[in-house]
This record gives C-alpha cells, sequence and structure tokens, in this order.
C-alpha cells in the first residue's frame, strides 16, 4: 500500500510541475502580448475548484494528467473575431511564440536542473571499473557474498573495465569456478571472491544473479562548468528524444502498432515511484529534468493537436499571407487530439496488464 501511495504523491508532484512549468510559459508570454487568457487549468476535467482573478479562471481539475491554457480566439471562434485580445488576431510572429514558449520553458528547465544537479553533486566520471547495482537471493554472487554498492575490479586476473568485459568473461566461464577481485563498498582493500556462473540460469537473472553498471565518481566542478555540462546533457536528451519520437511515428505507419516499450501514464507513475523510494529527491529532480527535455522536444513534433502542429499552421499562413479557415484548422487538430487520448488510452491499459503481471 505505502508502495502505491508513494507512486501516486511522485507521480502527481512530477506531473504537476511539469504541466505549471509549461503552461506557465503560454501564459505569461500571451498576457506579454495583450492576449486574454480565459482560463490556467491544472488536470484534465471535471473541475473540483477554481476561482477567477481579473479576466482569468484558475482551476484545479480532478484528472491529473496534462493541463492547458484556454486563450481568447485560439480556436477561431466568431464572436471575438474583432476582439483585439483574441489570439486569431495577433501578428503570426506573436502567436508562433506563445505556442513555442510552453516547450522553452521546458528546455530551460531542464538545463535549470542538470546545472543545479551537476554543481551540488559533481560531474559523474567513470572509474574503468564495473558496480554492483543488485544482487538477487539464492544465486551463485549472493552466495559468495557480493552485495550492492561493491566493485569488480577483475575476473581470473583478467582487468574488468566496463560492464561488457564482466559479461564476456562470465558468459565465456559458464559451469567454471571464477575468482573476482572485489573491492566492498566503503572499503579501500581488494576481497577476492568464488563463484560458478549458472549455465541454465532463471530468466531475468543471468548467470551469476547481479545488475551491473559501469562504475563512476562524483567530481565537484565550477558554476560555470557545471552549467556548461547541464546544457550538454539536456541537448543529448533532446537528441535521442528526436529520435526515440521519429522512430515511435515510424513504426506506427509502417507497422501500425505500438512500440512495447513504451510507458504511459501508470507507467510513468510507477517509474516515479521507483525513482523516489531508490534515488529520493535527487532521483526525482533528474526524473523531472529528463522528462522536462522530453517534453520539450514532444510537444513540438509537427502533430494535430501539439504545439507543433499549430506552429506549422501559423508558419504556413506567414509563408503564404493568408490564414487557413479557422474552422478546418480546428477540425484537424480536434482530429489530432482525439488520436492523442487513443494512442494514450492503448498504452495505459497496455501499462495496467503489465502492473499485474499480465502480457
Amino acid at each position: 500500500m505505502l508502495q502505491i501511495l508513494v507512486s501516486i504523491v511522485s507521480f502527481v508532484a512530477v506531473i504537476g510541475i511539469l504541466v505549471i512549468i509549461h503552461e506557465l510559459g503560454h501564459f505569461l508570454t500571451a498576457k506579454k502580448f495583450g492576449i486574454r487568457v480565459e482560463e490556467f487549468a491544472l488536470g484534465m476535467p471535471p473541475r473540483l475548484v477554481s476561482r477567477k482573478i481579473g479576466d482569468t479562471v484558475y482551476a484545479l481539475n480532478a484528472v491529473p494528467i496534462g493541463g492547458y491554457v484556454k486563450l481568447e480566439g485560439e480556436n477561431g471562434e466568431d464572436e471575438v473575431r474583432d476582439s483585439s485580445t483574441s489570439f486569431q488576431n495577433k501578428p503570426p510572429w506573436q502567436r508562433f511564440l506563445v505556442l513555442l514558449a510552453g516547450s522553452a520553458v521546458h528546455f530551460i528547465f531542464a538545463i535549470v536542473l542538470f546545472w543545479g544537479l551537476i554543481f551540488s553533486q559533481g560531474q559523474l566520471m567513470p572509474t574503468h571499473s564495473v558496480e554492483i547495482n543488485s544482487v538477487s537471493a539464492n544465486t551463485p554472487a549472493s552466495e559468495a557474498g557480493i552485495a550492492a554498492g561493491d566493485i569488480v575490479v577483475a575476473i581470473d586476473d583478467e582487468r574488468v573495465y566496463v560492464p561488457a568485459d564482466f559479461l564476456t568473461l562470465i558468459e565465456s566461464r559458464a559451469g567454471k569456478t571464477v575468482d573476482l577481485a572485489v573491492m566492498k563498498a566503503g572499503l579501500d582493500t581488494i576481497t577476492h571472491v568464488e563463484l560458478t556462473p549458472r549455465t541454465d540460469p532463471p530468466a531475468g537473472q543471468g548467470r551469476t544473479g547481479v545488475v551491473i553498471t559501469e562504475s563512476s565518481i562524483a567530481v565537484p566542478v565550477s558554476f560555470l562548468e557545471a552549467g556548461r555540462l547541464g546544457v550538454q546533457f539536456t541537448f543529448t536528451i533532446v537528441d535521442e528524444s528526436f529520435s526515440a519520437i521519429s522512430g515511435i511515428f515510424t513504426h506506427l505507419v509502417q507497422k501500425a502498432s505500438i512500440p512495447s516499450d513504451i510507458s504511459g501514464p501508470v507507467g510513468i507513475a510507477s517509474i516515479s515511484g521507483d525513482v523516489a523510494r531508490q534515488g529520493g529527491l535527487i532521483g526525482l529532480i533528474s526524473l523531472l529534468g529528463i522528462l522536462a527535455a522530453n517534453l520539450a522536444v514532444l510537444n513540438l513534433f509537427p502533430f494535430p493537436g501539439l504545439d507543433g502542429g499549430r506552429i506549422v499552421f501559423v508558419l504556413l499562413e506567414w509563408v503564404r499571407g493568408k490564414r487557413l479557415a479557422a474552422e478546418k484548422e480546428a477540425m484537424v487538430h480536434g482530429v489530432g487530439i482525439a488520436l492523442l487520448f487513443l494512442f494514450i488510452a492503448v498504452v495505459t491499459y497496455r501499462d495496467v496488464l503489465k502492473l499485474f503481471g499480465v502480457g
């Protein structure tokens, strides 16, 4: 029960912060250009509570997924066609910036988070050895006394630098007793332990029963260097995110199916809970930065209903000097949003099945 509660609280906190940051970008930019903001909502309807301040209704909704800023005239309503505070009556460059602002703020937010993390925690540098992340019970590793946090330096006197070295050496010695040179967690001395890699291990455990990663240490860096690394790391995530999202759309078009490794709200909630339990506040901040950078890319993807899809229509108007009929544009975005909700529903259903060990 506690595990579920941690997952829910972590998920709501992470999604809530990301939504507020994103919508604030749209909200503040719209206000800057004199566009009336009719509603600023956190979550999706039905509405729980709301309050009107000035021209804007601030609302908290029941479904803790997403949020929105409703701008006057954003859907081309006839009744605001002559309003000076209407989104549709603003120059294309202003509408472009309003639509871009949500992702821009997410991008900046990710940089700031990573900047702060690297400055406070240090830059991770590889130590050219392998660290044990976890050990399954009743396995060769657990019986040999190996524990999480131990560093594997060598196997049968052969130096181990990266996880691939460890896996290759263990694989080649299945069924044979091997000697591991291990530096126990928190100690500087090397201990030798023996174990026998299994020839037919249970699924998901591997021959020794350990989960490994490349060992690293945190090296202090200056404030400016932390900033440079934060920008670099954010751009790396953005690049990987762009490739991943492009791959999803390609998979959808070519195979008419959703890739199996995609997670929806339920999957993200589960991940948030795991990160909170294992990584604490630092882990959640890292997750926030990663999700912010990914959402910056996702929202700019040129798909109807997303900010990127709306930007395409603004750019077309800018180039043509003539706007597409508001009704047609609204219809295109409506279809896009419906498809997005269908996508989320399918992925969520699949996440629930995984959660209960089905499928």
